[in-house]
């Protein structure tokens, strides 16, 4: 078994990936390697890179894989990679590494990411960035203040005078899902919508937290 393990170490073959997980998961740091090696060299599709990789997030045990791991993210310009980037700021042995990531995301991201989540992440990668004080940091600090002069709030909805007389109530004032319940990790508001890709939307839904009838939708 241990034979066959080491072998598939040296592998280049992507369909060995997740049996390096799985030997991964129970702390094998070469295996987890190994693992973000084929990935990264082998994953095209940003969203199924993104879940491979927040796989090897969950086991991590070192500072320098969890680094090889938020390069891995810095390359893969989703809106769940930034917020898995963005949680990463708070771990000090990394933190800059997820600052740089952030930073990476956020200017290439085909997702929208939203405001107030952009403008709090970023603001917080600009000052680890810049308390890092090398050369190329001060680069990345004036990119980070553009992206930031250039991003822009979306408005929230309210409703009108007269749907406000006729009972109507809101339930997506586009900024958060405080009424509804279900999946709010696949389900995101970003920008005045509620954002789902397949990958996360085909096993898990989200509902209104209160049961009606007898209703008009206005949607």
């Amino acid at each position: 078994k241990n034979e066959a393990l080491n072998a598939l170490k040296s592998t280049t073959n992507y369909a060995a990936a997740p049996t390096l997980l799985q030997a991964a998961k129970v702390g094998d740091n070469a295996a987890l390697d190994a693992y973000l090696k084929l990935v990264n060299a082998n994953e095209k599709n940003a969203d199924n890179r993104f879940m491979r990789l927040n796989d090897a997030m969950q086991v991590v045990k070192n500072a320098a894989t969890k680094k090889n791991i938020l390069k891995g993210l810095a390359s893969t310009p989703t809106l769940h990679s930034f917020n898995l980037a963005a949680e990463c700021m708070a771990d000090a042995e990394v933190a800059y590494e997820a600052a740089l990531a952030c930073k990476e995301i956020a200017g290439k991201c085909v997702d929208d990411i939203d405001y107030q989540a952009l403008q709090a992440n970023l603001q917080k990668a600009q000052a680890l960035i810049k308390a890092h004080g090398t050369a190329d940091d001060g680069y990345a600090v004036d990119e980070i203040a553009k992206m930031l002069r250039e991003a822009k709030p979306s408005p929230v909805f309210q409703l009108s005078e007269q749907e406000k007389k006729e009972g109507f109530e809101v339930l997506f004032d586009g900024t958060n899902l405080d009424k509804w319940v279900g999946d709010k990790v696949g389900y995101t508001p970003v920008n005045g919508t509620i954002y789902v890709t397949s990958s996360y939307g085909n096993s898990r839904n989200l509902y209104t937290a209160k049961e009606y009838r007898d209703f008009v939708l206005r949607f």
